[in-house]
């Protein structure tokens, strides 16, 4: 069996580097200074990412720099199931050449045969007199074919780490056309995705990640993240500082984890779609007998029931459904996962050789026990 590194490939040439899998196509050059200068699907008319410059660019005492790279030079290992590029020692110049003293960047990539790509970016001064630098910025475009139809997405970080953030409904959108600016003040958001395709079809997904709301001083409000676009094409920009915020004697040291990650859907399914319907007691109960007849009508294949308050307090998760076995097509249709009106004060799987359950939570081996949150 083929190692799955092994379904990638890489090309060098003296000032630039391909890496090329199953269905995505990366290129790196020396002009951007370890960033990626193409991103795209293998056999695409055109790439959904396409530069000729970093994509990290600063502001220092007034002039705009940039990573710079004297010398294309970097060290590549293939690993189980990936493959890591570094770029170590890179430099800052601005758009005349002039260098930046002390400024210093380091980029690990790790690259994975599904498309998903980590960036493990480190930026640091090796002077106590850094200067003022403001609009710390990374910037990704998103180029898709003037043709396409595109929506997007976004996340915002909880407000908070406890179990409540469960039941937050909020601090998402999705489905969002192209066309309309967006911009979030004091903010990084960690997550901003694209689906699109000719037509009605969204058989295309390309999203962008950042793992830390982080910014180069303490004053991690000093944020901004912004969805600009133009026609459907769009440009997703992180500002880890806007403002100048220098520390007399101190250097500056940041760190973040950013990356992407795109998917086409297969042409043909080798699976018949598994449905799985959720609901939520924020408003109701229980489901309305229509709403459970709704979902049987959909072929609902299993159901869970997500309890935020009463008998098992805030928070909590209870699954009807753990124990639905694959059913064959046919048998979908004849043992429906959902009840209609006799079923009304509860949604659980077909199993009519066992008492009702619904209601009750089971703690076996392997589920989760009191207190805790399942995944």
């Amino acid at each position: 069996m083929m190692n799955e590194e092994c379904r990638m490939k890489i090309r060098k040439k003296q000032d630039s580097m391909i890496v090329e899998g199953e269905f995505f196509r990366y290129e790196f050059r020396k002009e951007t200074a370890g960033f990626p200068a193409r991103i795209g699907f293998s056999g695409a008319d055109q790439p959904v990412l396409s530069v000729t410059v970093p994509l990290l660019t600063a502001v220092v005492d007034g002039r705009k720099v940039a990573p710079h790279l004297a010398r294309f030079r970097p060290e590549v290992r293939r690993e189980q199931g990936s493959i890591r590029i570094s770029f170590d020692n890179v430099g800052w110049a601005d758009d005349r050449g002039r260098t930046v003293d002390g400024y210093r960047l380091a980029l690990s990539y790790t690259l994975h045969p599904d498309g998903a790509a980590f960036v493990k970016a480190f930026f640091f001064t090796e002077t106590l007199a850094p200067g003022r630098l403001r609009d710390f910025v990374l910037r990704v475009p998103f180029r898709p074919h003037r043709d396409d139809r595109v929506n997007w997405a976004f996340w915002e970080f909880p407000k908070s780490n406890s179990a409540e953030l469960i039941q937050a409904l909020g601090g998402f959108e999705r489905n969002l056309r192209p066309g309309r600016a967006r911009i979030f003040p004091g903010t990084v958001l960690p997550f901003v995705g694209f689906d699109f395709g000719r037509g009605d079809r969204r058989d295309r997904h390309v999203e962008y990640f950042v793992e830390s709301f982080n910014s180069l001083t303490s004053d991690y409000r000093n944020t901004e993240t912004a969805v600009a676009w133009r026609g459907n094409r769009a440009e997703v920009s992180w500002n880890f500082q806007k403002q100048p915020r220098p520390v007399p004697g101190r250097s500056y040291q940041w760190g973040n984890l950013w990356g992407w990650t795109l998917r086409e859907f297969p042409v043909e399914r080798r699976h018949t779609p598994f449905r799985i319907y959720h609901h939520f007691d924020n408003f109701e109960k229980y489901p309305a007998a229509k709403t459970i007849a709704q979902a049987a009508g959909q072929g609902c294949n299993d159901a869970d029931r997500h309890l935020g308050r009463g008998e098992h307090g805030p928070g909590h998760r209870i699954a009807h459904c753990q124990e639905c076995r694959p059913y064959q097509e046919r048998a979908w249709h004849k043992q429906t996962v959902v009840r209609t009106k006799a079923q009304a004060q509860g949604v659980r799987h077909d199993q009519s050789h066992e008492r009702d359950r619904t209601g009750q939570r089971r703690h076996r081996s392997g589920d989760e026990g009191p207190g805790e949150i399942a995944d």
